[in-house]
């Protein structure tokens, strides 16, 4: 198989589980005996008991007597305590969504909060969600964060920004959110990150005014919410599980869309799928989850289906195919300063030299996370590192 840059790829006790899970259902049982008789139940870690439920789902099909009595107990114990954990944040959580929703504040699930509540409709199925994500219109965010407070939640740093600092430059300075996506606010053990696009780096608007057109309503605990149509989610969830920095290997990204693929519904539409990731300039992040789900198990991906994918390889813009690269490469150092230096650009690229120079210190000021002025923040510096030097 192919060896991928990050961690957010299966590693190779992973690996086996993945092809129990999703690859030839032939040999499943060949691949759970070598996951058994190599690893078993001696390093259960975080991202490796993310994909027990779906290998037991699979090895249950198989004949008794293939998992032990002493995996099924791990496993049962796991389920019920992710069911529980996420069943408890998930309401929490939607005591925001209510309140949203009797003050006129559409609101669209993302990530695992969509995939639990609208793909899977399983609280067990997937990892405990560390945050609650959501997409809202820009113009409702000063709402938004009005009504956040009032049900006590408090803004967390950003980069060099305390949390209180950044949710001040949101409210008053408008164009800080051409560099930033999201702000998160914080209860006890609930994080809600509320979102005013839905990816960070994008050559095209990802606002849900943009997306709203592949959005599908539905009702979950009595609220009228939104979550994306399975192209859409497959698209943002294969860009987000590629970019995302992680120490522990999140790959269940990978299992999310196998599972959109292989147990909605409706028939996927690739074409349509291929149509977003080249609107949105990542047409190589979706390429290189087709390539691992064809080395994985070629029957789930028909070459017929994914066929645009292969006759289109060279209509790449150059700068997605650099952007690509680089936030899914080991060198987190380039990350920050590439995605905020081609957000930049991408925002005042029809805008006129003027225009330019008058985004160009607020793109500053975004990066770096300076307060009030470049003279401030350089002193604030100096100081700190006295101190740090004298201590």
């Amino acid at each position: 198989m192919t060896t991928y840059k990050n961690k957010n790829w299966p590693n190779e006790k992973q690996k086996l589980l993945m092809q129990v899970a999703f690859g030839d259902p032939s040999l499943a049982q060949e691949y759970f005996q070598q996951w058994n008789a190599k690893y078993g139940l001696s390093d259960l870690d975080a991202p490796t008991r993310a994909i027990l439920p779906m290998v037991i789902q699979s090895i249950q099909q198989l004949k008794h007597g293939i998992v032990s009595d002493d995996l099924i107990k791990r496993y049962q114990r796991y389920y019920q305590q992710v069911w529980f954990d996420n069943s408890v944040k998930l309401k929490q959580a939607f005591e925001v969504i209510t309140l949203f929703n009797q003050h006129h504040i559409k609101v669209c699930l993302l990530k695992g909060a969509s995939m639990l509540l609208y793909y899977y409709k399983n609280m067990g199925m997937r990892p405990a969600i560390s945050d609650f994500d959501i997409l809202i219109c820009k113009k409702d965010i000063p709402k938004a964060i009005h009504l956040l407070r009032t049900l006590t939640f408090n803004p967390q740093c950003f980069f060099e920004w305390t949390g209180i600092r950044f949710e001040n430059h949101l409210l008053h300075t408008p164009e800080v959110m051409e560099y930033v996506h999201a702000i998160t606010y914080r209860k006890g053990k609930l994080d809600v990150d509320m979102h005013w696009k839905c990816m960070h780096v994008s050559h095209q608007d990802a606002s849900f005014e943009s997306l709203f057109s592949d959005m599908r309503v539905t009702t979950i605990f009595n609220n009228q919410t939104y979550v994306f149509s399975p192209e859409l989610q497959v698209f943002h969830t294969c860009v987000h599980g590629m970019m995302q920095m992680s120490h522990q290997g999140k790959f269940w990204w990978i299992m999310d869309i196998l599972y959109i693929l292989t147990h909605y519904q409706h028939p996927f539409d690739w074409n349509k799928l291929y149509d977003i990731a080249k609107k949105h300039g990542s047409l190589d992040y979706i390429r290189d989850f087709i390539n691992y789900v064809e080395q994985l198990n070629p029957s789930l991906i028909k070459p017929n289906d994914v066929a645009c994918f292969k006759r289109n390889s060279t209509d790449t813009l150059k700068s997605s195919n650099l952007m690509h690269r680089i936030q899914t490469s080991r060198f987190r150092l380039l990350r920050k300063p590439f995605f905020y230096i081609s957000i930049y650009l991408t925002s005042t690229k029809n805008k006129s030299i003027l225009a330019k120079m008058r985004h160009f210190p607020t793109f500053v000021r975004t990066y770096f996370g300076i307060e009030k002025s470049l003279f401030t923040f350089m002193l604030k510096k100096i100081i700190k590192n006295s101190v740090r030097n004298i201590v």
